[in-house]
């Protein structure tokens, strides 16, 4: 009869609402099975083990959580269309596989008034971005090109901008001005693939970043260049000599409006230590919205020490004057100023040398400092699939939820599907 308890229990944890874990408690003990939350602790079932065990969390030491179950998240490669822009001695082509994209191209480039590359694209509105990790790419000529662009259209001679990598490890931006026009060069060090690039647009032109990492962003260029409302955004790839084909592959390739950063996601540092990570959505009656995925919470500004766009560091982090508020852009200069509001495409904020100023949190800044940080002493610090850290006071148990009393905001639930740890400091 117990065996078939144990049974029926590890059956209804094995739903959505159960994780797999292991728990150490008091006293050295160590358990692994499905767990559920529940008012009386954490419930430990086993059926290979004979295990079904109630814990309180006054006893928990540290549990370790799986990974959620489910397939990893796969980008769209089925919205992408394929086309060779002018003439080639061979067609082009694109592989897929998984969330990259190899492409293929004999074109000769961007030359004189008209082009010759094969181009993977889809449509784009006027406040979109284009992001992708270059992988590698051949070394077919010292002319060969590969990497992003924005076009008005498919025809050879269309205006577009672009920014992408050279055989020799140059980066470049390029820009055709009037349709059939000649073709703007400038340059850049790059370093070669792997690397990531990006291309936004904003108000009469377009921005372009590098990045070594896709974590943190380097400004390589801008231009001044208003195009038709709807563009081709896409990857683009020439060999630089006939008769023979460049393969560059892509990874992360994405179209979208203010597109969220992959490898490092926007967080916020509490003055209480705990930290949260979001995309900032919204500032209203003075509070942040952070977003992730389908869910949202709402943090007061007064309870944020600073806001973290882009990767940086931690010693270099450690060396920020603490009680300065202002904001460190990406180039490394620091903008005395302070907080206004944030959104996923814009932080606002106010400067007695600049006045008011809206710069992207997206690729132009990388942290915005509000406040000193002042961790309280915590008892358990608990953190989420999503990167989140918790430091709490105390921690208590609904159904399928942790509570937990962040020293800073109080109540804080986190569903059992985002947990990741939580260990008794």
């Amino acid at each position: 009869m117990f065996r078939l308890g144990i049974l029926l229990l590890v059956a209804a944890a094995g739903e959505s609402s159960a994780r797999i874990a292991v728990v150490v408690a008091e006293g050295g003990s160590v358990m692994r099975g499905h767990v559920r939350l529940a008012e009386s602790g954490l419930v430990v079932a086993n059926a290979a083990e004979a295990l079904c065990r109630q814990l309180p969390l006054s006893n928990l030491v540290w549990a370790v959580f799986d990974p959620p179950s489910g397939d990893a998240e796969r980008a769209d490669t089925n919205v992408w269309q394929q086309a060779d822009i002018g003439p080639s001695p061979a067609p082009g082509s694109v592989l897929r596989q998984g969330s990259r994209l190899a492409v293929r191209s004999s074109g000769l480039g961007l030359r004189g008034g008209t082009d010759a590359f094969h181009y993977v694209h889809q449509s784009a509105g006027p406040d979109a971005e284009i992001v992708a990790q270059v992988v590698s790419t051949h070394q077919t000529h010292s002319l060969a090109l590969a990497g992003l662009m924005m076009r008005e259209d498919l025809s050879p001679s269309a205006r577009y901008f672009a920014l992408a990598l050279t055989p020799e490890g140059l980066g470049l931006t390029a820009r055709r001005e009037q349709t059939g026009g000649p073709v703007q060069l400038l340059t850049f060090p790059a370093g070669g693939a792997p690397c990531w690039l990006k291309i936004k647009r904003e108000p009469g032109g377009f921005v372009a970043y590098h990045s070594r990492n896709g974590a943190q962003w380097r400004l390589v260029g801008r231009a001044a260049l208003p195009l038709a409302p709807v563009l081709q955004a896409g990857l683009a790839v020439s060999s630089g000599v006939g008769g023979r084909l460049n393969s560059t592959t892509f990874d992360h390739a994405r179209v979208g409006v203010a597109l969220a950063n992959e490898a490092f996601p926007p967080r916020a540092e509490l003055v209480s230590g705990s930290v949260v990570v979001g995309r900032p959505v919204s500032e209203e009656g003075g509070s942040i919205g952070f977003r992730w995925g389908l869910e949202s919470m709402s943090v007061p500004a007064r309870s944020i020490a600073r806001l973290q766009f882009q990767w940086a560091p931690p010693a270099w982090l450690g060396q920020l004057p603490p009680d300065q508020s202002g904001v460190w852009l990406a180039n490394g200069d620091f903008l005395e100023a302070e907080f206004r509001a944030v959104d996923f495409s814009h932080l606002r904020v106010s400067s007695v040398l600049y006045g008011s100023r809206s710069l992207d949190p997206t690729g132009d800044v990388l942290m915005v400092t509000l406040q000193r940080a002042r961790p309280k002493p915590a008892h358990y610090e608990v953190t989420t699939v999503h990167g989140a850290v918790w430091r709490a006071e105390s921690l208590a148990a609904g159904d399928n939820e942790l509570i937990l009393q962040e020293p800073a905001l109080g109540a804080v639930t986190v569903p059992i599907h985002h947990l990741d740890t939580i260990r008794r400091l």
